[in-house]
């Protein structure tokens, strides 16, 4: 479990930043130097999407760690201490944890991962509720990586499901 110090640092700043403009409130992400109206697509050199493809690696690392300890019993609060430790321990920085909340701007996003439990709401914040047989759980995951970002999600069956439950999640893998 990550310590209290690396939970109240929430998001620290990226080891090297890119050109672009560091958010305020997060340290890690950068955004690009130029108009918000700006759709142009911006080409990125051999070194960025090195870096790129490093944020997506070890964002799969996360969850991937994340969702071989789902099982019967554990908390999705546990889930999100792996997917931390995770991110981490790769020189990265979680990316939601910390993010600004618009209606509340003193409380950001508490939490590494977004983990909705059944047909919960898609951003569910992890917490101390023990997952239970048959339940469906999506776990979504993002990393910051020198400025970069990897994010990506998982749908997956908590023990053994029922068979419409296993039957949405092949027909939801076979839509991708």
């Amino acid at each position: 479990m990550p310590s209290a110090g690396s939970r109240a640092a929430l998001c620290n700043p990226c080891a090297s930043q890119g050109p672009g403009l560091v958010h305020p409130q997060r340290g890690g992400y950068t955004r690009p130097n130029r108009k918000e109206n700006d759709l142009a697509i911006i080409v990125k050199s051999a070194g960025e999407l090195a870096i790129m493809r490093e944020a997506g690696r070890i964002n799969a690392l996360a969850l991937e760690a994340a969702v071989s300890a789902v099982r019967v019993g554990v908390t999705t609060r546990e889930l999100d201490a792996i997917a931390e430790d995770v991110i981490r321990s790769h020189g990265a920085t979680p990316a939601f944890l910390g993010y600004p909340n618009r209606s509340y701007p003193a409380h950001p996003y508490p939490a590494t991962i977004n983990a909705s439990i059944d047909g919960e709401l898609v951003h569910g914040i992890p917490g101390g509720r023990r997952l239970r047989e048959g339940q469906i759980l999506s776990i979504d995951c993002g990393t910051v990586f020198k400025g970069y970002v990897g994010d990506s999600a998982v749908t997956v069956p908590v023990g053994r499901v029922s068979p419409e439950a296993e039957r949405l999640l092949e027909v939801t893998r076979e839509a991708l």
